[in-house]
Order: structure tokens, then sequence, then C-alpha cells
């Protein structure tokens, strides 16, 4: 197979496409969109959640969850530089492992990046009537739906600059919030700086790490999202998984400081509110001026989460259009933009109807389920593409296409089965009417995508 330097860009055609997309992002471009998906400031939206599933051990859970993301992120690398088109892991799994295969793992994905922008938006209508009670929530998430989709038919580039400035804006609270617990604590407040948010003896049990890590991984989910822009980063080989790791790793470590010293502060988790929370905890070390600063700064978080997760869940959509498996609708090209406008219009409207009418918490876990079963395909389409079809078996391909997503395999697997009844059942309810849309389109299974059979690499 045809090989290319990561400074390349592979060319869309070889993959049996045509380049419909702008090629406009860099490797900060890239990395901040990676950022904008996870948001720094992420664990404050669900700490409440976390802390009671866990009974209060939420950095441990998070230090579990990253660790399992890890391995899958560096599984994520690997296919990024062989195969750098859009779609994520359902080119991926396509292309390394069985063409029918990858639609199954892209539908799983799809409903990962299709519900995240209900649940951010859904959290942004309660905090914002937390501030302003008289109106209602729906007034608030009809708006703020309506202005990530406009951002979004407005082309990447316009969401990269919203990207850079608000990003940077959740960077700047998170050294004032460390600072002011760190005060706090130096005080002889709360716990002081312990290990007991990470170990407490006759606490831990296999099953509720299980539980509380599947909430936790909504934190971490969005890494992957970089690698829906193949086709619109510059050198999609290099900095498609450069942004893959760091922007985990970064946020990994201050994911874990963070929760860390919140859980000192509050040691008793059961007086925690599960929506408001951490916000309260703002409000204990920082006075009601810290907690409404980071009320507004995670709605302008999830607003920016909205905006990337949408256009992450359109490329894929668009790839299915591409290959027939999906209406030519989802894959129309504004013609100034460049973007899938149509596609982003269903969106925004299935995000407003889903984010009114679902719970959050049970957004929360069926966002899971999608992310989590996809990167099991993709552990499993790394060590077959690799280490069995290429035979690379050397130490380094041991290492990288064997042991790595092994690992990675496994602690996924341990955290899917934390999943509670409901989630499983509307989990694998999605998966089969994957399996039979598949089926009709692809007549039973018996034909692949004009695209993968013209490739020549």
């Amino acid at each position: 197979m045809k090989e290319h330097n990561e400074l390349n860009i592979a060319s869309v055609e070889e993959f049996g496409y045509e380049q419909e997309l702008k090629r406009s992002l860099g490797l900060g471009g890239v990395l901040v969109y990676g950022l904008a998906v996870m948001a720094p400031l992420a664990p404050a939206a669900v700490f409440g959640f976390v802390a009671r599933e866990s009974f209060g051990l939420v950095p441990l859970v998070y230090f579990i969850g990253i660790m399992g993301m890890v391995f899958t992120a560096i599984g994520y690398a690997h296919m990024g530089r062989r195969f750098p088109i859009a779609g994520s892991v359902y080119n991926y799994v396509q292309r390394g492992l069985n063409p029918h295969i990858g639609f199954i793992a892209g539908w799983l994905i799809m409903v990962d990046y299709f519900l995240i922008p209900a649940a951010c938006v859904n959290l942004t209508g309660t905090w914002a009537t937390d501030i302003i009670p008289s109106v209602p929530s729906w007034v608030f998430i009809l708006l703020t739906v309506a202005i990530f989709t406009f951002i979004n038919i407005r082309g990447i580039e316009s969401a990269t600059i919203l990207n850079f400035c608000l990003v940077g804006l959740q960077f700047a609270l998170f050294g004032v919030f460390i600072f002011c617990v760190i005060r706090f604590l130096s005080l002889g407040n709360g716990l002081g700086f312990s290990i007991k948010p990470f170990y407490q003896p006759g606490v831990i049990d296999f099953k509720f790490i299980a539980a509380a890590a599947t909430l936790a991984c909504f934190s971490f989910i969005g890494f992957d999202s970089v690698s829906t822009l193949g086709e619109e980063a510059k050198y999609p080989a290099r900095d498609v998984p450069r942004a893959t790791i760091l922007c985990l790793l970064i946020l990994g470590v201050m994911f874990i400081v963070m929760t860390w010293l919140a859980a000192c502060v509050v040691p008793d988790y059961t007086m925690l509110d599960p929506d408001m929370g951490f916000f309260n905890i703002c409000a204990i070390v920082g006075g009601p001026a810290l907690r409404l600063a980071m009320i507004l700064t995670l709605m302008t978080a999830n607003l920016i989460c909205g905006v990337a997760t949408q256009a992450s869940v359109t490329r894929i959509m668009y790839s299915f259009s591409r290959d027939k498996f999906f209406p030519k609708f989802f894959g129309i090209i504004h013609p100034k933009y460049k973007s899938p406008w149509l596609g982003i219009l269903f969106c925004g409207i299935s995000t407003a109807i889903l984010s009114i009418f679902v719970y959050i918490e049970n957004l929360l876990t069926l966002v899971n389920f999608g992310a989590l079963s996809a990167y099991l395909f993709l552990n499993v389409t790394v060590f077959w593409y690799f280490f069995i079809r290429l035979k690379r078996r050397g130490l380094h391909g041991i290492i990288n296409y064997l042991i790595v997503p092994t690992v990675g395999f496994t602690i996924l697997a341990f955290i899917w089965l934390g999943f509670d009844r409901i989630t499983l059942t509307f989990g694998l309810s999605w998966l089969l009417i994957g399996i039979i849309w598949g089926a009709i389109k692809s007549k039973g299974y018996r034909e692949v995508p004009e695209a993968y059979k013209k490739a020549t690499i």
C-alpha cells in the first residue's frame, strides 16, 4: 500500500472521494476544536452526578476514564495517520477492518455526536433558568440551538474563531477556581489536601466504579471528534493524530486536578445537588461572583461544544450520504460556506426536540453507549489492520498494535458493563436498527460503497 509522509496531504481522490470541504485548519485550529468539544470545565456539568454514583471518589473515576481513553486515543492517532479523511471511526473501521462493520461503528458513534449537543443545551437551559427563573428553560434551549446552527452553516472557520476565544476563557476561569480552592483549603477548611477522594478503604467496588465511569466518560468523549476534520485540516496525517492525543492529555490532567480539589472542599457528597453541586462549591470558595462566573462560562462552553459536536455529526452524516447510506440531502454542500448546511439544519431541529423532552441524565448515559461501543470497534481495528493485515510484529508493533489496543479494549469493556438496563435497552435497539438499515442499503451486506472500490490507498 502507498505510504504518505505526515506533512503531505493524502488526496481525498486516493480514497475514492472528491475534495468538497475547505482545508483551512492548522494544528492549533484542530487542537482547539477538540478542546472545545471536551470543554476544559466539563466536569463542572456532571460533578454532582458522578459524586453520587462514585460515593465521592470523583477524581478516581476520572483517572479510570482517562486511562481507558488514552489507549483508544493512541489507536485513533494510528488510524488518523493512515486514513486522513472525514468520517472518524466510520472510515477507520471501514478501511481497516471491514466496510460493513465500519458502517455499524459509524452508526454507533453518530448517536454519540447526535446527542451531545442536546445534552449541552439541556444543561444550558437548566443553568440559565437558575439565573433568570422567570424565563422557561426551553426559551434558552431554542436560542442556543439557533446560535450554534447558524455558526456551523457559516463554515468551520467561523466556528474556529469562536472556539479560540471561549476555550481561552475557560482556561482563565480554571486558573481562578484553582487559586480560590487552594486558598480555601490552606486555611484549614474542608478535607485539606487529602487523598481520600482517590481512595477510601472499604468503599471501592468495581461495580460502582464502572457505573460512575460511564458518566465521567462523558467529559472525555470528544477527543475523537478531531478525526472528523480529516478533509478540513491542512496537514491531516500530522495534525489530526497530534491534536487527538494532546487534547486528551491536557484536559485529562485538568479534570483530575479540578475534581480532586472540589471533592476536598465538600467531602460529604450527599450534600451536593446533582445539577448545581459544582457551582455551589464555587460559591463556598469564591463567593456568589465565582459561582455566577462559572455558570456563565459553562453556558458558553456548552455553546461551543454544541457547535463542534454538531459539526462532527454532520461530517459523519456527510460521509454516510456520499457512500449512499443516507439520502443525498445530508451531503449537499453550501456553495459559499462549503458546509453540509442542510444536514446542519436537520441536526439543529433534532437537537432542540431532544433537549426539551429527554432528561439530562438519560442523555449523558445514552451518549456514552454509542461512543464506548464505537471505541471498542476502533481498538479491534487497530489490532487487525496493523498487527494481522500489515504484519507489523516487531517490538514497536507488539506495543502499539497488540498491547495498546488490547488494554484499551479491556478497560472500555469494563466501563461498558456499568451501563444500566435502560441505557443498554436503548443502545442495543439503536444497534439493531443500524444493522437492519445497513443490510437494506447494502443489499444484505453484499455491496460495498463505490468509493471503497475505487480507492487506491
